[in-house]
């Protein structure tokens, strides 16, 4: 099997590594056909009702919020979906702190900033696989006869249906030449700035012969 090494530069080798072997009947191995890797930014001037660069730093987001809000209005709700790196900070100052309501999605974060009076609360894939899910310390029992789990159900026929119409697609992607090769090279694209709002796919099996190494 393949095994991508990736160091600072950035660089990459390729190496084949023996099969593990299974400790019990009770483990799997998934064979991987493809890897993908997430687009360095994510903006899309057409699309949405908004776009607000981050990549022009803290200021520019606030004021590019309060832009969109308008001048004298407050947040009222706001999906933070990174969680981390000043975005609830960000958030923070344009949202009624007295009618707010955010979703995190970073659990293992004191989340500093966001002030006891706005309703905060945590979104988990965990919790649509399993009605077992541990839950979040701190965090609201959710209330009503259905769950996560019927909500992630209906969310993903409504995916289905919406690429069946034709009207609901997936992320832009590139694949890239090489398989696992190609991967320093998408790295370097991505560190440059030559690669906008798009995934690089990586096929496996196109992967030549990597020296080997015995674990």
């Amino acid at each position: 099997m393949k095994e991508a090494i990736i160091f600072a530069g950035p660089k990459v080798i390729i190496q084949d590594v023996d099969f593990p072997a299974l400790p019990s009947p009770n483990y799997l191995i998934i064979k991987v056909i493809v890897s993908g890797s997430n687009p360095k930014d994510w903006a899309i001037a057409e699309r949405g009702d908004t776009i607000v660069d981050y990549r022009d730093g803290h200021n520019a987001v606030v004021a590019g919020l309060q832009n969109a809000i308008g001048t004298n209005e407050k947040l009222k709700y706001a999906f933070d979906a990174v969680s981390d790196k000043g975005s609830f900070q960000n958030i923070m100052q344009v949202m009624d702190h007295l009618e707010g309501r955010i979703t995190v999605v970073l659990a293992r974060k004191k989340y500093e900033g966001i002030p006891d009076t706005v309703d905060k609360t945590f979104t988990q894939v965990g919790r649509v696989h399993s009605s077992t899910y541990p839950g979040i310390k701190g965090e609201k029992a959710p209330v009503g006869p259905l769950g996560d789990q019927e909500f992630g159900l209906l969310m993903y026929k409504f995916f289905e249906r919406g690429l069946a119409k034709d009207w609901f697609s997936g992320h832009p992607f590139e694949v890239v030449d090489g398989g696992l090769r190609g991967i320093e090279g998408a790295l370097r694209n991505l560190k440059a700035g030559k690669a906008s709002a798009v995934k690089y796919v990586f096929r496996i099996e196109e992967t030549e012969n990597g020296r080997k190494n015995h674990l």
